[in-house]
This record gives C-alpha cells, structure tokens and sequence, in this order.
C-alpha cells in the first residue's frame, strides 16, 4: 500500500498502486524481451546486384605522398566511357579499377585518361587484355609508370603495352602461357621482368626496343622463341634459353650490343638470319651438336668474337655469317659443309687460318674479301666454282693450294681482285700447270709449280 499526500492529507489509494505495479512489470518485461532479440541486417554483398549502382567514382589521398587516388567501381561492363567525363579523366594519375571491366572500358583508359601514371587491376573482374590495350595510332600511353594486373588474367593481347615508354614495373599474372608479338615492343624504361613460370611461347618481337632491359628470366617452360624477339635490347649482357629450344629464330638477339654470355640450347637444331647481329661484346660462342644450319648473317658485326666451333653436324653455313667478325684466327668447316656462301669471312681481318674440307665444291662471292692476315689458302680438289672477289680486298697471300684439276671457273669474274700475283707463289696439282697457266686470271700468276 502507497501513502500518498493528497490536499495536504495523508491517504491511502490502492487503484494507484496497483497500476504502479502493472507499468512497473510491463517495462522490465519489455527490456527482457529486447535484451533477447537479435536483429539481423544482410551482410553488403548480399545485396542483389541490381540494387547497387552501375558506375561508382570515389577519391582518396595517401597522406604518406600526398597522391590523389580515384577509385571506379564498375558494376556493368562497358559504361565506362558513357560515365567518364572529360573534366575528371584529365585529373587521374592514380586510378584503381574494381569490378566488372570489358575491352572496351580498358580502351576507355588508353584514349581517355592519358595522364595516368599508375593503374591497379588486381580487384578488376578480366580475363584477358585486348590486343593493343594500351597503344593506339602509334603511340602508347607515355605517363604510365606502373601497372598491376589481376591474377585472373591469362591472355594479353599483341601490342598491349607497346610504346609505354615510362612503364618501369609489371607483374604478369601467374597463369599467362603466351607473351604475344610486340605485347612490350619499345617500353624503353623496363629494367628487369621475371616471366611467368607457365610461359610457352614468346612471339616475335615481344620485347623488341627495350633498350634499356638489363635481365629478363625465361623460365625452362618456354619451347619457342619469335623472330627478333629481343631484337635491340641493348642492355641485355647475358641471357640463357631453356633447354626446351630448338631453333635460334632469326634476329633473335638482333643489335643486342653489351651480350656478353649466351648458351644455346643443347637441343637447338637451327641458329636463324641474323641471330646475333651485331652482338659486338660476345666473344666466344660454343655450338651443340644438335645444330644442323646457320643463316645468312647469323653472327654479323660480332667483332669480338675470337673463338667459335662449327660442329660435324652443321651442313650449310649461311651467307655473311661471319662478316666483320674482325677477332677470329682461326677456324675449321666440318666435313659436312660442302658449300662456303657468298661473303661468309668478309672482312673477318683478324682470320690467319683456316682449314677447308675436300668435300667442299663451291666458294662463294667476297667470301674471304678483305681478310688481310691470311697467309695462304687451300683450295680442296672438289672446288669447280670460285666466285667473284673470293678473295678480293687488300690480301697479303704468300701461297696458294690449288689441288682441282681444272681451274675453278669463276664465269670470267676476278676472284683475287688487286692481288700481287707477282709476290704470290700458286702451286697447283700435278698434271694441271699447263691448264692454270691458260685458265683466266690463273695466268697472271707469275710463279706457277706443282705441288709435290
């Protein structure tokens, strides 16, 4: 029961009281019950996708350097360019992508946003990047500095990167078996890059003009390397081919200047046109004998190398293979080789020797032109043709070896150019002085014997 002061009198009221007592229990029923309850809010990304909108741009900024960085959400593919507006893509520099991206917002970026300097993919939902994804009209997006790609990502479309001149660093997703023709041709500030451990193909050109690529790794994956695949790398000082190879293409190491070491393949069975044109640092190279050919040029302007071995399996040494190759003594051509090609020791002016095998039947034009420290030469007694300033230039020769029996033609062309013949001894096989002294250009050797 509850005194109560009424009218300055003390009374009692029981109808009070008990409502009280009733609002008392009814709130602490009402705060048990509330204590009990769980409410239950669906997590974000359970939201069905259509309630979220399409094109979402935010900003922040890195208060360690002071970058702005955009981040666009993309929930729908191909709505970038219809959302992106000129006065915002001229102010990205840093942009982060995040969601669903097609070909086309990627060319978005490259025509749009040509002051980027970093782009990050890695939240982006591609499977793929689209041939010349970053390369337009000629040119590349100049400013990108850095780029990181999402690890979905498997295939990267041919010229994606090329003429990114600034593009200094990379990560190519795990799972890239391809790196397509000229996907890096003249990213002039790439350092170093590490190839996926998947990699199988790197096509033509790939990497191309970047001058300034120091180390590249290619894993033993890797079966088949494209024409001029590192073609003026002029950085490059060793590199090494998986096992896996079997051909040496052509202009693979094209101009690659500061190649100092390089191991062909124990495998390779082929060393294309100007594999190693102008590789003017390399100074020796061993050739397996897996290899069955060398082309035209193939080790032009290499003019330190002093040392090569041409193995018994070698049939055909190409056109000029060694022309400029300034530092070779000597050298030997396999029994397997029955053809020396036009210009093949043109200008290799360091020669003293060389020894021809007699199965050799033909020597080609200039392809001993200019190389002044020969001596003598051996002409094998299988030779029928001798072209045309074969041995041209300022040659010293003191003698000649000629063991055919007839006089190699040379279809009425000079094969010994401003040759003192006067100072030159020319012994012949026996039983043919008379036909070399009636032979053309033969005859104006002054000293003709048999050889004994």
């Amino acid at each position: 029961m509850l005194n109560i002061i009424k009218n300055g009198h003390l009374c009692q009221d029981d109808h009070f009281v008990m409502n009280t007592f009733q609002r008392i229990y009814f709130l602490f029923f009402t705060l048990i019950v509330a204590s009990c309850v769980k409410v239950i809010i669906p997590p974000e990304e359970e939201f069905p996708l259509e309630n979220l909108p399409d094109y979402e741009i935010t900003t922040d900024t890195n208060i360690s350097t002071g970058k702005t960085i955009y981040t666009i959400t993309l929930n729908k593919k191909d709505i970038l360019s219809q959302n992106l507006t000129d006065s915002i893509s001229v102010l990205i520099q840093n942009l982060i992508i995040k969601g669903s991206v097609s070909d086309n917002d990627i060319y978005t970026i490259r025509d749009k946003i040509l002051n980027i300097k970093n782009l990050d993919l890695s939240e982006a939902i591609l499977t793929s990047l689209p041939e010349y994804a970053f390369f337009t009209n000629n040119k590349g997006l100049h400013k990108l500095d850095t780029i990181v790609l999402t690890d979905m990502i498997t295939t990267i479309g041919k010229w994606a990167f090329a003429d990114c001149i600034s593009l200094k660093s990379i990560n190519l997703p795990a799972n890239i078996k391809i790196i397509e023709e000229f996907v890096f041709y003249n990213c002039t500030s790439i350092v170093t890059l590490s190839l996926p451990s998947k990699t199988e193909t790197i096509k033509n050109s790939a990497f191309r003009d970047c001058i300034n690529i120091s180390q590249i790794s290619i894993p033993s994956s890797v079966t088949s390397i494209g024409e001029y695949a590192f073609k003026d790398c002029q950085n490059i000082k060793e590199i090494k081919l998986p096992d896996n190879i079997i051909s040496i293409d052509e202009g693979l190491l094209y101009n690659c200047f500061k190649l100092e070491k390089f191991i062909i393949s124990a495998k390779a069975q082929y060393i294309g046109k100007n594999a190693f044109y102008f590789c003017s640092t390399i100074d020796s190279v061993s050739i397996p004998n897996s290899v069955e050919s060398i082309g035209d040029r193939a080790f032009e302007g290499c003019s330190s190398l002093d040392y090569i071995t041409i193995p018994e399996t070698v049939k055909t040494v190409g056109a000029y293979a060694f022309f400029g190759c300034k530092n070779i003594e000597n050298i030997n051509f396999p029994d397997s080789t029955k053809v020396i090609q036009n210009g093949t020791f043109y200008d290799c002016t360091g020669l003293k020797s060389i020894l021809l095998n007699e199965e050799i039947t033909s020597i080609g034009n200039a392809a001993f032109f200019n190389c002044i420290n020969l001596s003598e030469i051996n002409i094998p007694k299988n030779v029928s043709y001798i072209g045309g300033l074969a041995f041209g230039g300022y040659l010293r020769l003191k003698k000649i070896f000629a063991y055919p029996q007839f006089p190699p033609n040379s279809n009425s062309q000079k094969i010994f150019g401003s040759l003192d013949k006067n100072s030159c001894l020319l012994k012949v096989a026996k039983g043919s002085i008379e036909r070399y002294k009636e032979a053309y250009e033969w005859n104006e050797f002054s000293y003709i014997s048999e050889i004994k």
